[in-house]
């Protein structure tokens, strides 16, 4: 299998973060070796340290051979595995602000160079853009075919990190992640249109029925004015509480559906 470059030469002279670019967007692996170098002196020594790290961050299941990933035998790692180093990557602010760029204009040694992101979900003009994707990194073998590792920002400010593997067509992947995030946007959505207006009918005639009744017994000298407000506060934590389960049920819809995906995936 051919490797991906970001077209950079030996007299570049490059700076850390501008190789992490070079590797987030056009999955550059002239920038991996790069990178490997500057920071250990060798592709071995810097492989060794990956492994070394794999498992202080408990990844029992990933064995590295190479920086950039191009297929080894015993170059693996399993899906649980890359959810995790997914979630991970979510921390670091260095990743997250090249893995959701489109497109970039870099200069490298006085020379302006272009670089599109392989991810199409963070390109708007794609017809596979998706609003919520905020990065991540696609990935082909031979052996593993099309794959993709993909982080959202959702509608209620939860990440979710998506991966799909396995795909011999390169867009299928894209137009599949799409298709299962709005199945979980609309589940959620269609949870709450049923449960928010249902608390705010049952609530808003409780107080109408307290109101009315109320000045009623009031009016006859049965109970004091202030049992009315009592009551009104009373309905008042409770529709506090009721918008507090309506958004659990948005939250548990939501993770339903991401826990069925990752079943899928294991």
């Amino acid at each position: 299998v051919g490797s991906s470059p970001a077209d950079l030469t030996k007299d570049d002279v490059v700076t850390t973060r501008r190789l992490v670019e070079g590797m987030l967007l056009p999955s550059g692996n002239d920038a991996a070796y790069a990178l490997a170098i500057a920071a250990k002196g060798s592709p071995n020594a810097f492989v060794e340290e990956m492994n070394r790290q794999a498992k202080i961050l408990g990844m029992t299941g990933a064995h590295f051979a190479n920086p950039d990933g191009i297929h080894q035998n015993d170059h693996y790692m399993t899906f649980r595995d890359l959810a995790l180093l997914g979630m991970l990557a979510l921390e670091d602010p260095v990743i997250m602000q090249f893995a959701g760029v489109a497109n970039d204009t870099v200069t490298i040694s006085d020379e302006a160079r272009e670089w599109k992101n392989t991810n199409e979900l963070v390109n708007q003009q794609s017809k596979y853009y998706c609003p919520y994707a905020i990065g991540m990194k696609t990935g082909y073998t031979r052996p593993a075919e099309y794959c993709l590792m993909s982080a959202f920002r959702l509608s209620d400010g939860r990440n979710l990190v998506v991966g799909v593997f396995g795909y011999a067509d390169s867009y299928k992947r894209f137009n599949d992640v799409n298709d299962e995030l709005s199945a979980t946007e609309r589940k959620a959505g269609s949870v709450t249109s049923i449960t928010g207006p249902a608390s705010s009918l049952v609530l808003n005639l409780g107080l109408t029925a307290v109101v009315v009744v109320g000045a009623f017994r009031v009016n006859q000298g049965a109970i004091q004015g202030g049992v009315i407000l009592a009551a009104l506060q009373y309905f008042v934590m409770i529709l506090n509480a009721m918008m507090g389960i309506t958004r659990i049920f948005v939250m548990w819809s939501k993770g339903e559906a991401s826990a069925r995906r990752v079943a899928d995936v294991l």
